[in-house]
């Protein structure tokens, strides 16, 4: 590091400088079970600032992706206005980054964003705006009365018997948004391989496809089993394995797909993956999922809210 923002990453004999000026930095926690965490909420990045570098090990492992510009006769990443520079250090295997960064990057609740606290406060403050402007008047008691439980809307999903409906309603949306990381994830391979050629070019050379399997053989010579999603039957029958293609064709091919059974790959950032059917067709299927469990969790998260307004209405009946 320098006083200047610059950060001097290393990997196998290369050393290139990056310039932090405007950057976000964060930091991914590891997973020492990633296949034991599939249902399990991922620690969201911790971003960071500039200063809290130094708190961080000499040789910590860094992810930077960005462009690469020229100053002073020498080339660095640098950030963009419309192309920003993604800096994220990282524990654990490098070989789970990519799917890792997927389940962790997704917030659990996706309508909650930055305004949402800013909007609250103005709410409840026109609220009390206008009770204390109706409750002096007698003919808008009902009014000041509606204006004062409106104050307490966002506890209305905390509070029985909305309760019940809210613990649903995050049960399925954290359902749904687990199937949109599996959406993203079995779309990695195709960024590499199209499925109609069954075979492309990783960046450093190494051949890489896949192959359609009826059964999943067991893995040779100590050979790490691809990342598999908990998928208990393949859809349409046949399994999708993604990864590294040796480079002389085996005879006992599997009888789809043409190629032999792939191993790991040596780009750390390319999938090694099995996924329960065609890729394209599981990502629509998961989205399709996804968008219906969405639509429940809004739908019973509705209905509990208007529980509440309904019980709170009742109380205030009888109590007049």
């Amino acid at each position: 590091m320098s006083d200047d923002r610059i950060l001097w990453v290393r990997n196998e004999g290369l050393t290139v400088p990056v310039d932090l000026s405007g950057v976000r930095l964060y930091v991914l926690p590891s997973v020492e079970n990633l296949e034991g965490s599939w249902d399990s909420e991922i620690q969201a990045p911790q971003r960071i600032q500039w200063k809290d570098i130094a708190a961080l090990a000499e040789g910590a492992q860094v992810f930077i992706g960005g462009r690469l510009c020229e100053r002073d006769g020498k080339r660095l990443f640098c950030n963009f206005p419309n192309e920003k520079l993604l800096v994220l250090f990282y524990e654990g295997s490098e070989r789970t980054l990519t799917v890792r960064a997927i389940q962790a990057g997704r917030q659990a609740n996706e309508y909650w964003n930055p305004l949402t606290p800013y909007a609250l406060a103005v709410g409840i403050f026109s609220q009390l705006t206008l009770f204390i402007t109706y409750l002096p008047r007698p003919a808008y008691r009902i009014n000041a009365l509606a204006a004062l439980v409106a104050v307490f809307g966002p506890l209305f999903p905390l509070l029985p018997p909305a309760l019940l409906f809210t613990a649903a309603y995050r049960r399925l949306w954290r359902r749904a948004r687990l199937l949109r990381v599996y959406r993203d994830w079995v779309q990695l391979p195709l960024r590499q391989v199209d499925l109609q050629a069954a075979e492309g070019q990783l960046p450093d050379g190494q051949r890489y496809g896949w192959v359609a399997l009826k059964e999943l053989p067991p893995p040779e010579g100590g050979q790490r089993p691809p990342l598999i999603l908990p998928e208990r039957r393949p859809l349409g029958g046949w399994w999708y394995v993604f990864g590294s293609l040796p480079e002389k064709m085996d005879k006992k091919s599997p009888p789809r797909g043409g190629l032999p059974y792939p191993g790991e790959p040596r780009d750390p950032m390319a999938v090694y993956a099995c996924f329960g059917g065609n890729p394209v067709e599981l990502a629509r299927a998961y989205n399709r999922r996804a968008h219906l469990l969405e639509l429940g969790a809004v739908t019973i998260f509705s209905v509990g809210i208007l529980s509440e307004v309904f019980f709170i209405a009742t109380i205030l009946y009888l109590l007049q």
